[in-house]
């Protein structure tokens, strides 16, 4: 980090397994690309991790300006 306080940060997200996972990658993609500390660029990205014991479990990634807002 020297002089660079830009970061990433990585949410992991479990559904249903009803659920499309198609839909849920294009929501949290949404739902990234419009947080206002998300950078545009690297574009966020959705990674399908594995099917859980219950649940799908995805894993959203994104880079913050700073990350110690990423606490806040």
């Amino acid at each position: 980090m020297h002089g660079d306080t830009s970061g990433r940060v990585s949410i992991a997200i479990s559904v249903s397994y009803d659920a499309d996972p198609e839909l849920v990658r294009d929501v949290l993609l949404e739902c990234a690309r419009e947080h206002p500390l998300i950078m545009p660029f690297p574009e966020p990205k959705v990674f399908f991790i594995e099917f859980g014991a219950s649940a799908l479990d995805f894993r959203l990634i994104g880079y913050l300006a700073d990350v110690g807002t990423g606490y806040g």
